[in-house]
């Protein structure tokens, strides 16, 4: 299997002279059990595998590696690192987890996400209404996280890669390219939101969609 299509996308349109944050889901693990965080699951084989295999297309593009703390995301850092064949250290970067964020209490935030459950809960970040117990203003999250990337890039040309879960791309990309994105949309394994500076400006781009980030 290949990493997902609208990644591929990109990478062959993103801007060559720019630095760009790939805000990247982690590769496939097997599923959660119910009433558990799932914190500790490790890759799949394939998930493993597939990973290699986006690090091999990234190659020497790959500038630096940020990472969520948990485990499985930690794990595709470092299989995308052994697929690239770059050297580089993979930074832990807690505002890629819980708290983090949009997560800014973990228990709180922990609470509320087994009460509704994931649909619901990124259904309510994603809509950009506030007032979860734990949870952070959607839009002023999607904001927060986008800026920090950025600040991490600096003028580092190449391909900056932040590996989080699809709780924090589905929102981001919601709250920042104000668009849509239902359920059919959020992000597969090892998929991506693109951002970069243009100017003054912001641009974000996934799947089919890029436009000037809004809240920015």
């Amino acid at each position: 299997m290949s990493p997902p299509g609208s990644v591929l996308h990109w990478l062959a349109r993103l801007p060559p002279e720019r630095p760009v944050a790939m805000l990247l889901r982690h590769a496939a693990r097997p599923p959660i059990p119910p009433g558990e965080t799932g914190n500790e699951l490790a890759l799949t084989r394939e998930g493993v595998t597939e990973a290699k295999q986006l690090g091999g297309l990234l190659g020497r593009r790959l500038v630096s590696l940020h990472t969520s703390p948990v485990l499985r995301c930690r794990q595709t850092a470092e299989a995308l690192r052994e697929g690239a064949r770059v050297p580089l250290d993979i930074l832990s970067n807690r505002m890629l987890g819980a708290p983090g964020a949009f997560v800014v209490d973990e228990v709180l935030g922990g609470q509320t996400l087994q009460r509704l459950g994931l649909e619901s809960f990124l259904e309510h970040l994603i809509s950009g209404k506030g007032g979860l117990p734990g949870v952070a203003e959607p839009s002023a999250a999607a904001s927060s996280l986008v800026r920090h990337m950025l600040e991490h890039v600096g003028d580092v040309q190449g391909l900056h890669v932040f590996v989080t879960h699809d709780s924090l791309v589905a929102p981001t990309v919601a709250r920042m390219l104000q668009c849509p994105v239902p359920p059919e949309d959020w992000p597969e394994y090892l998929e991506a939101a693109f951002f970069w500076r243009e100017g003054p400006d912001v641009r974000g781009a996934y799947r089919t969609r890029t436009s000037v980030c809004l809240g920015r």
